[in-house]
């Protein structure tokens, strides 16, 4: 293809007309990753509206750079030179048709499966600006892309199904995790981000979005970034980068916890509301029930800025189902953002969809991190079809101790030590 038809490709991919001058325009530059193992499909939805998006905002004297939002390697640069004959468009294309032409075919490349909206890795993109680019010289980093990393090489740190990063992962050293943004000093230097996921479908439902949001905008916050825009709306999001729009407002609270926790965040369920907005009973739960129960959940919340962990095993011999291991055939364990999705421990939950028999479940709570005044008090729920009880619990240490004494907390069916307490299930529902 000659240089003047490839020229002319690109103007009609854009949509832009020939004639078209940008009126005087302070000098703007972008950072823009897009994502790796798109379907075709989707591809030509996003690359598109992303190279005019560059072309009408990069002015002259400017460069964006466009990188694969995977591995972080830079695929071409728009360069707009500084001159005034250069706020014309067709000028723009005509400095700029061979980076155009890569982007037009790394598009047209892209065959995975329908619908497939890609993969991007967002700690390796921040870590890569952070690094390697003067963060500082641009106006905006453009993340577009399902916000969920994965990595075949380090399943444990998948955010798939449901999981969020616990606030730890973020400052302990690279090594041991790839979320860290443990840096050495390298910064964004105030750098407005732009996380921007078109066609949507990674997420399981609301909470799990929120709780999303907020780890991102932790992450990007602790290397001096901002986090602007967290949507599904191209268009809208491309708005909000070329505009001088502040950021997310939030009040999320960093936890101190040193927990590197993959927390699932949802979970299959036949009730809707929380365990916690649901009418408490004082009825006893009927006797020719307590031996196969179905539908079970089981919920803790406490009132200090510390961690306590959710355990349960529905019987001897069967798995116990806490943060440790999430899921097992009987039932599932997440986190449940009640109160406000701007809490990190939220409430722990465990539900289970086998049948249970309430004589052989064990439930019990731990005290992990942090420390308390004096005795940990919190409350216990348990629902069951359409009722709730609750009732009080306590654990007696003042101090955390990380779980020591899981193992034996199986073993024994008992508390192992003072940082545990085990629910008496039972007369929880009644039966004292």
């Amino acid at each position: 293809m000659t240089q003047t038809k490839t020229i002319r490709r690109l103007a009609a991919t854009l949509l832009l007309s020939s004639a078209l001058v940008t009126g005087p325009a302070a000098a703007k530059s972008f950072l823009i990753a897009l994502p790796e193992g798109m379907s075709h499909e989707h591809a030509a939805e996003i690359v598109p509206p992303l190279m005019r998006f560059a072309i009408e905002e990069t002015e002259p004297g400017e460069t964006s750079v466009f990188l694969n939002g995977q591995d972080g390697t830079r695929l071409c640069d728009i360069t707009v030179p500084d001159r005034e004959s250069y706020r014309h468009i067709k000028a723009k294309i005509q400095a700029n048709a061979a980076c155009l032409k890569l982007l037009t075919d790394y598009a047209e490349a892209q065959n995975a499966g329908s619908g497939t909206g890609g993969i991007i890795n967002p700690p390796l993109i921040l870590r890569t600006i952070a690094r390697n680019y003067e963060a500082a010289a641009y106006d905006g980093l453009i993340l577009v892309g399902p916000p969920v990393y994965r990595d075949e090489k380090e399943p444990a740190f998948t955010m798939e199904f449901g999981h969020v990063p616990s606030d730890a992962h973020i400052h302990v050293a690279e090594q041991l995790s790839p979320y860290s943004m443990e840096l050495g000093g390298a910064s964004l230097a105030d750098l407005p981000v732009h996380m921007l996921f078109p066609g949507a479908g990674w997420q399981n439902n609301e909470r799990h979005e929120a709780a999303t949001r907020r780890f991102w905008t932790l992450e990007v916050e602790a290397i001096g970034g901002q986090l602007v825009t967290f949507d599904r709306d191209l268009a809208q999001g491309l708005v909000r980068a070329a505009g001088d729009v502040p950021t997310i407002a939030h009040n999320y609270v960093f936890s101190n916890s040193p927990k590197l926790d993959m927390i699932p965040v949802s979970a299959s369920r036949t009730e809707t509301r929380s365990i916690y907005e649901r009418e408490v009973t004082t009825e006893r739960l009927a006797q020719s029930q307590l031996g196969s129960v179905r539908n079970i959940e089981i919920g803790i919340r406490w009132a200090c800025d510390c961690d306590v962990d959710l355990y349960a095993q529905p019987y001897e011999e069967a798995e116990v189902l806490s943060y440790r291991n999430p899921r097992s055939r009987e039932g599932e364990f997440f986190k449940d953002y009640t109160a406000s999705p701007d809490l990190l421990n939220g409430f722990e939950l465990i539900a289970f969809s086998a049948p249970v028999d309430l004589s052989q479940l064990l439930v019990a709570a731990n005290l992990y991190h942090g420390s308390v005044p004096e005795t940990l008090t919190g409350e216990v729920r348990i629902s069951i079809g359409e009722k709730t009880w609750a009732a009080p619990f306590e654990i007696a240490t003042t101090r955390g101790n990380a779980g020591a004494g899981y193992l034996d907390l199986a073993e024994t069916r008992s508390a192992p030590n003072a940082a545990w307490t085990v629910i008496d299930v039972l007369s929880l529902v009644g039966w004292n």
